[in-house]
């Protein structure tokens, strides 16, 4: 957990979460305040200067780098690529990436806040490691690449893959709300291991109740698996009975006891 994020207001940290759902393959999208504030605060009193002050709060923390090219201003989401795993169909980013030595807000020509900082952004704040405290006492000469984690959008493919015709298959890339998605990941972080979530699958598979063979026909989703996988994989759904007729109870145990009245 980035411990800068503790220093933004809630309306800043649901801008950057919103950031990681609407960005391509490698963490980019252009940097247009107007159409983030419609994708991300639509139904909120949020107006675009103020999205676009939030998205420079984020700049300040180095959460994102916000870069221009040719013109046509663009962000990046620096951990990006750290933390999710792309899947291997998904179309390669048509945007540039950013230039090394000049990075600047949509809204801050002729702003000095970088030259009161410090100056302009040394090439190894581009770098997504960076970002991290321990960055440069580390050796980065014998440092092992990171090992790709197992994303939402992993299980949205894998849910797919597997999942039998009696479940609605998802939408890929797969996008939920910022704090559904959030919870997904926090699901996913408990439990990292792919072979852990096939399991689950394995198990949804197996149960009649979550194929629809219960009383109300209802079936389970890619969303209820995320949220109540560790119970699904615990045997809470196990087994299941054909559905039978509304009030079948209440007759069977009529027929019971005219059986008994008549002995």
């Amino acid at each position: 957990m980035n411990e800068d994020l503790a220093e933004i207001d809630a309306s800043g940290r649901l801008l950057f979460i919103g950031l990681w759902c609407l960005a391509d393959r490698e963490g980019k999208l252009e940097d247009r305040p107007k159409r983030i504030k419609g994708e991300i605060f639509r139904f909120d009193g949020i107006s675009s200067q103020e999205v676009d002050a939030l998205l420079n709060q984020l700049r300040e923390f180095q959460l994102i780098i916000r870069y221009e090219v040719d013109g046509v201003r663009f962000i990046q989401i620096p951990n990006f690529l750290k933390h999710q795993r792309p899947h291997y169909n998904e179309k390669p980013s048509s945007i540039p990436n950013p230039l090394p030595t000049k990075v600047e807000s949509a809204c801050d020509q002729g702003d000095n806040e970088g030259a009161r900082k410090g100056g302009a952004l040394r090439s190894d704040s581009l770098n997504p490691d960076s970002l991290n405290p321990d960055y440069r006492s580390k050796d980065l000469s014998t440092a092992e690449p990171p090992t790709p984690s197992f994303s939402v959008q992993d299980l949205a493919i894998l849910w797919n893959e597997n999942a039998p015709p009696e479940l609605a298959k998802v939408n890929l890339p797969f996008k939920r709300p910022p704090k559904v998605m959030t919870k997904m990941r926090d699901a996913i972080k408990r439990n990292h291991d792919r072979r852990w979530w096939e399991r689950v699958l394995l198990k949804t598979r197996d149960s009649p109740f979550l194929l629809g063979v219960n009383d109300r026909g209802w079936k389970a989703s890619f969303d209820f698996m995320i949220e109540n996988a560790e119970v699904i994989l615990d045997g809470k759904y196990d087994g299941g009975k054909p559905s039978q007729p509304k009030g079948w109870g209440a007759l069977k145990e009529s027929m019971q006891r005219r059986r008994s009245d008549a002995q």
